[in-house]
């Protein structure tokens, strides 16, 4: 398939890339293939070779950690993965008209869609509702370290799938995606051999177990190996932007244009993105750098203590201010970068969460103290001989899968080159959708698409909209149809006959806010769909 059935964001500041990523963006996915196989190998023989030689730098950035420091980090991932499981609400993409599914450019969705019984599967309100329900009991279970063999590898496998039946009828979002990614690594690390069901039964049985609080090479590779698939997330976020944006991107017009987008169609009705487009240029500026800041120095979370100190904060407040700004809710990266804290530390409020609960604080004081590795047992009593875990060769495959979509611009679940938000404004002046319904008695509402189909909030049916003003095609058309019949035959449904919608109608607006800062409509009708029920 040719990079040219998906979505690319062109343009960059650097003239001297410019050729260069032009060159790339006529590879096809073969050749992208090849360049991450490459990748793999070179990495991996350098990392071997660096762990057998017992490399100086290997020693100073890849310390021992406690199994218990790694599965604290495990109860985290599951719990973050078991939050964006419950948020969603699966059964109801059942409801969303088939003509709307568009599996194009989407990656894994487009071979899904192709398999015999999937699309009947995910046509299927009480399949996908039992299917939801086996994946919750299967995340409990990876959290709790309960038959972790099968419950993690299962988990993932479950969590991909749940993923690309959200996405396949919208666009490809990345909200919970990078919690698919740390539990791909986490399913080849040995993450339940403490604070888990599994170890309490083999010390119930007298089985061997190792000691929760003895440092080893391998749970400190596997821990590093997490934070090396964060940090190398958003380092490609943030090549995203300064290479289609350049220079530019942090500029206070371009963030104000993005700002006001987000305040003109949110998904919440919250007052701060409208609030924080009207701030001075020197705010938008100066968040904009930091965010380019924390993204690209996520990358050093590899070599130093101190920066993961840092990190977890510095996202939280990265993710906060999303919120704030564009009302867009990453609730998984909002807490995910717990796993940032003192592993030991970690380590103790997770196992007073299960066994002590009311000590909990004792230990929250001193989480982030100090990011490293260091513990009461000495590292001197890890093994003298480093190996290469399982969870380093998926670290330098996810090197090579991270770096090939980046410098190829691919975009297809669960693939993906990390551009959101990376583009510029020209000029100063937004374009954004907005939907309203008549009602019976003659009154005008806002049509919600999420009212009864909750799997689309976070604006998800936009794609539907823009699709259809963009192309005018009779499929985008037909689409765009569907999905507001479906709306209105579901609130008609449920509402008193005066408030039963009677037609509505989905417009494209444009905003000088350049010129007319003050405009109380926000622009003007550039574009209009009616609706009108089929007779």
């Amino acid at each position: 398939m040719n990079l040219a059935a998906f979505p690319t964001t062109g343009g960059s500041s650097f003239a001297p890339c410019v050729h260069l990523f032009a060159a790339a963006s006529t590879f096809t996915y073969g050749g992208a293939a090849v360049i991450a196989v490459v990748l793999f190998v070179a990495t991996f023989a350098l990392f071997s070779k660096a762990i057998r030689n017992e490399s100086e730098w290997v020693k100073r950035v890849v310390r021992p950690a406690t199994p218990e420091a790694l599965a604290a980090v495990r109860v985290v991932v599951f719990g973050v993965v078991l939050l964006m499981i419950l948020r969603e609400d699966l059964a109801t993409t059942a409801l969303i008209p088939r003509s709307v599914l568009d599996p194009r450019g989407k990656g894994m969705i487009a071979l899904l869609v192709r398999v015999p019984g999937y699309l009947a599967f995910s046509a299927n309100g009480p399949a996908l509702f039992t299917f939801q329900l086996v994946l919750v009991a299967l995340t409990l279970a990876g959290l709790l370290g309960y038959k972790a063999r099968i419950t993690m590898p299962a988990t993932l496998v479950g969590y991909t799938l749940f993923g690309a039946v959200l996405r396949q009828y919208t666009h490809f979002f990345h909200q919970g995606l990078i919690p698919l990614y740390v539990l791909l690594v986490l399913a080849f690390t040995p993450a339940a051999e403490a604070l888990s069901i599994d170890a309490w039964l083999r010390k119930k049985k007298n089985l061997p177990t190792l000691e929760p609080d003895r440092p080893n090479w391998e749970m400190g590779v596997a821990l590093w190996s997490i934070w090396a698939m964060i940090g190398l997330v958003y380092l490609a976020a943030g090549v995203a932007k300064i290479r289609n944006g350049g220079l530019a991107w942090w500029n206070a017009d371009n963030l104000r244009s993005h700002t006001w987008t987000a305040a003109l169609q949110p998904e919440l009705d919250l007052p701060f993105p409208a609030a924080l487009a009207r701030a001075p240029n020197f705010v938008l500026a100066a968040l904009g750098v930091g965010t380019v800041v924390v993204e690209v120095g996520a990358i050093f979370v590899l070599v130093s203590r101190r920066v993961r100190l840092l990190a977890a904060p510095a996202i939280f407040a990265l993710h906060f201010g999303i919120f704030l700004g564009h009302a867009l809710p990453f609730l998984d990266l909002m807490i995910l970068p717990l796993v940032f804290a003192h592993p030991h530390h970690l380590a103790k409020v997770v196992r007073s969460i299960f066994y002590e609960p009311a000590r909990v604080s004792v230990h929250l004081h001193a989480i982030w103290v100090d990011s490293g590795f260091r513990h009461s047992a000495s590292a001197e009593n890890a093994p003298p001989k480093l190996q290469v875990p399982r969870s380093a060769l998926v670290l330098i495959a996810l090197i090579a899968a991270t770096a090939a979509p980046v410098f190829f611009k691919l975009e297809g679940y669960p693939v993906t080159s990390w551009q959101m938000y990376s583009g510029t404004h020209a000029e100063k002046k937004v374009t954004y959708l907005d939907s309203q319904a008549e009602c019976a008695d003659g009154t005008v509402m806002s049509l919600r698409f999420d009212a009864h189909l909750k799997a689309l909030h976070d604006n998800r049916h936009h794609t539907v909209v823009a699709s259809y003003f963009d192309k005018k095609d009779p499929e985008s058309k037909r689409r765009l149809h569907d999905l507001i019949a479906r709306v209105v035959e579901l609130h008609n449904l449920a509402a008193p006959t005066a408030k039963q919608i009677v037609s509505a109608e989905v417009s494209r607006r444009e905003w000088n806010w350049g010129i007319a800062p003050f405009d109380f409509h926000h622009g003007q009708i550039v574009d209009v769909y009616t609706y009108q029920p089929d007779k």
